[in-house]
C-alpha cells in the first residue's frame, strides 16, 4: 500500500507519540528502582515502544505499516546494534506473544538472565531516532517540528 500524503500527514502524530513515550518510559525506568507492578507496566511501555520505533525505522511496511521510508524516500537506518536486535527478539518471546521460550528457556525465563540494557538500547534508539529527523526533507520536518521540538 502506498499512503497518500494526507495519510502521511495524519501518521506524523502517531510516530511522534511513539518517540515521546519511548523517551518518557526510558527516563522514568531509569531513574527508579524494580520491583514493584508500577515499575513492571513502564519496563513494558519501554519494550513496546522501542519494538514499534525499531519497525518504524527499520523495516519494510507490511500492509498498512507506518516506515521511515515514507518519510525519507532514501532511507538507510544506520546499522541494527546487538542490543536493539536482541530487543526485538526479547520483545516478542516476553511480551509481544505468549510463547514457550518464556516459561522453559533460560535466557527469557530466569529474571537474572534477561535484564533489559535500557541505556544501550535507548542510546543505539536516539541515534537512529536523530539521523532520521536530520534526514527528514523540509515540509515533514516542519510537520514533525509541530509536535515536538526537534
Amino acid at each position: 500500500m502506498e499512503p497518500t500524503d494526507v495519510m502521511k500527514e495524519k501518521a506524523v502524530r502517531v510516530i511522534c507519540y511513539e518517540i515521546k513515550m519511548f523517551r518518557w518510559s526510558a527516563n522514568w525506568v531509569a531513574e527508579n528502582v524494580p520491583p514493584s507492578q508500577k515499575y513492571n507496566a513502564i519496563v513494558e511501555s519501554f519494550v513496546m515502544h522501542t519494538r514499534t520505533l525499531i519497525d518504524f525505522f527499520y523495516n519494510d511496511p507490511r500492509s498498512d505499516d507506518v516506515v521511515a521510508r515514507h518519510y525519507v524516500a532514501a532511507w538507510e537506518p544506520p546499522h541494527k546494534t546487538t542490543y536493539l536486535s536482541e530487543a526485538i527478539e526479547k520483545a516478542n518471546k516476553q511480551l509481544a506473544h505468549i510463547t514457550y521460550s518464556r516459561v522453559d528457556d533460560a535466557k527469557y525465563a530466569d529474571p537474572d538472565k534477561k535484564p533489559w540494557n535500557f541505556e544501550k538500547i535507548s542510546s543505539d534508539l536516539e541515534k537512529t531516532i536523530t539521523l532520521f529527523f536530520n534526514s527528514l526533507p523540509k515540509d515533514y520536518r516542519d510537520l514533525f517540528s509541530k509536535q515536538f521540538r526537534i
